[in-house]
């Protein structure tokens, strides 16, 4: 349509020149006449009309579209279990202590007889003094069945501060750093998918009132055949022409109704609304608020990949690997530990012999432990890791040129769709008046059927030109600010 933009413009102006010497006569003033149809800017004007105060726009619909989402709300639920998993990290760091209190009762048992020893009872300690008094005692140990026992228990892994908690703790805030992140983008770009929907469905309502307009148009011509038939000037197969073109205009007018509510039905699934009166158009889409293209790639380039998000959270990610990775070094060398203890117990298994009394006891000390046989599983468990941090950064690395890719590619859209809307403008001036000549010209009986339906034809198709330009500057730009990362801080 763009390449013939220069042929509806001059052909215009030389049919309107043309019928205003043909039409200047008694012809002219005996012409039957129809009704008119506005052209031209109010035309156009007619089609893309104010916004209706509290109708949807592309913001309401991201604001919906995303509190709506269960692919969100599985992202903020994943970023929650990471932030968990940061607070058990720090938990770690906390010495381990443990209380206990038990009660135990011991089966009775033959005490063991170990003989007699002699006493001198009366006497005080020290030599024997002459003539004691001396007495046989038997030698036994009370066998106590009832043992009660309170205690406490300190642990202290020294050796884990230094050589696994603190990498454990950096895994998990990279872990937890890289689920919000990834919502975060999840969240970006669902708010821009549903703006791109939004559009979409603008364009569909817009294309019925351009099926609306067509389907008048060619009942007014219809009109006008059946007038100039009348009068002699055209033959009823005009009629029939018009009236096949009405028919044609009206199964155009079904299609594009039944796509402008398949849309609607989408954006109402996307946004979990029910069933209702039908959606309003409240963003004003009369002009377009877009700022000149720049033309620095490059730049854009860095910008982009400087404000996305995903790399940030790909890099996260590896960070979160090779920290867990440091941290199996800990099962490969001995493990040193702090130990303390308390017990209050009745009897205290360090005293000798039993007392039916309560007794308290402490102990401290150091245990160092070492395992060779974990050796081996923590060495494949690193290199699992750390092959596992280098997929991540070559993934980043194809993301980084996907990113740049994705901003040439929707630059280009942008400025193809700025050209594409100027170029329709012009083509749709020119469509409009050379219908509007054609049709003066068959009402005087100078033009065909044909001709009309052409012109017919031609403006329909241009002002879905210009309405599908302006919607794909929208579209452009929302899908421009997502590449670049624009729309991180607009949220």
């Amino acid at each position: 349509m763009t390449r013939t933009s220069p042929f509806f413009a001059s052909s215009a102006a030389a049919i309107a020149a043309f019928s205003s010497l043909a039409l200047g006569g008694a012809a002219a003033q005996s012409a039957p006449r129809t009704a008119e149809i506005p052209a031209g800017a109010a035309g156009r004007a007619a089609l893309i009309a104010p916004p209706v105060p509290g109708g949807l726009t592309a913001d309401h619909v991201a604001e919906r579209a995303i509190k709506a989402s269960g692919q969100l709300r599985s992202r903020m639920e994943q970023r929650r279990a990471a932030e968990h998993q940061v607070d058990a990290a720090s938990a770690a760091f906390i010495p381990r202590v443990t209380a206990s209190a038990s009660y135990t009762r011991l089966s009775s048992v033959d005490e063991p007889r170990l003989g007699n020893i002699v006493l001198a009872p009366d006497d005080p300690p020290g030599p024997l003094v002459p003539d004691a008094e001396l007495t046989s005692v038997p030698l036994a140990f009370e066998q106590l069945q009832n043992h009660y026992a309170a205690g406490v228990s300190l642990e202290v892994p020294l050796s884990e501060y230094a050589l696994r908690l603190p990498q454990l703790h950096e895994a998990a805030v990279k872990d937890a750093r890289a689920a919000a992140l990834l919502a975060e983008a999840s969240r970006l770009r669902i708010a821009a998918e549903a703006r791109v929907l939004y559009y979409r469905w603008v364009r569909a309502r817009l294309e019925v009132l351009v099926q609306e307009r067509t389907l008048e148009q060619a009942r007014i011509h219809r009109a006008d055949a059946e007038v100039a038939r009348d009068t002699g000037v055209a033959s009823n197969a005009d009629v029939l022409s018009a009236d096949a073109r009405a028919a044609s205009a009206e199964l155009g007018l079904t299609r594009a109704q039944a796509a402008a509510e398949l849309l609607e039905q989408r954006l109402r699934v996307l946004m979990q609304d029910g069933e209702g009166p039908s959606y309003a158009i409240g963003e004003d889409l009369r002009g377009s608020s877009a700022e000149p293209v720049a033309r620095d790639e490059r730049a854009l380039v860095e910008r982009a990949l400087a404000q996305r998000l995903e790399p940030r959270a790909m890099a996260a990610s590896a960070g979160a690997a090779r920290a867990t990775a440091d941290s199996m070094l800990a099962s490969e060398l001995p493990r040193l530990d702090a130990v303390a203890g308390a017990q209050y117990a009745n009897p205290n298994p360090r005293a000798f012999p039993q007392a039916d009394e309560f007794t308290g006891s402490w102990e401290a000390g150091l245990r160092l432990t070492f395992t060779p046989s974990d050796i081996p599983s923590a060495q494949a468990k690193r290199g699992s890791l750390e092959a596992r941090a280098r997929s991540l950064d070559a993934e980043r690395a194809e993301l980084r040129d996907g990113i740049e890719l994705e901003v040439k590619e929707q630059l280009l859209a942008a400025r193809e769709s700025a050209a594409a809307l100027a170029s329709a403008e012009r083509t749709l001036a020119a469509a409009e008046e050379a219908y509007r000549v054609r049709r003066m010209l068959f009402q005087n009986g100078r033009a065909t059927s044909i001709e009309v339906s052409d012109a017919e034809s031609e403006s329909s198709l241009a002002h879905s030109q210009v309405i599908g330009a302006r919607i794909e500057r929208r579209i452009a730009e929302v899908r421009l600010a997502h590449a670049l990362g624009d729309d991180a801080s607009r949220e």
